[in-house]
């Protein structure tokens, strides 16, 4: 993933969540997440180096005031100039 790279789901329902965690390796600098739902953002988080490409470590953010009804959700990067920021192997919602 590099700096501006986005990906998009569409058809989620988060209003009743309270975390959002993403579990990542990172051998670069790290990267800003913001989370958008709808174009808004609800969302950011800050990833760290692991040292490893296979290194992984999980992050936390709380969510308050979170949109009803179905979203687009978008997980957007950025470290601006930067190559090679994380890998992602997955994120999750919880109540």
């Amino acid at each position: 993933i590099n700096h501006s790279h986005w990906v998009e789901y569409p058809g989620f329902r988060i209003k009743k969540c309270k975390t959002f965690t993403v579990r990542y390796a990172s051998v670069g600098l790290g990267t800003g997440v913001t989370l958008s739902a709808n174009g808004k953002k609800i969302a950011t988080t800050e990833i760290k180096s692991t040292g490893d490409w296979n290194k992984w470590d999980e992050v936390s953010v709380p969510l308050t005031d979170l949109p009803d009804g179905l979203i687009d959700l978008r997980l957007t990067f950025t470290n601006p100039g930067k190559q090679h920021l994380v890998n992602l192997d997955w994120f999750r919602f919880e109540e």
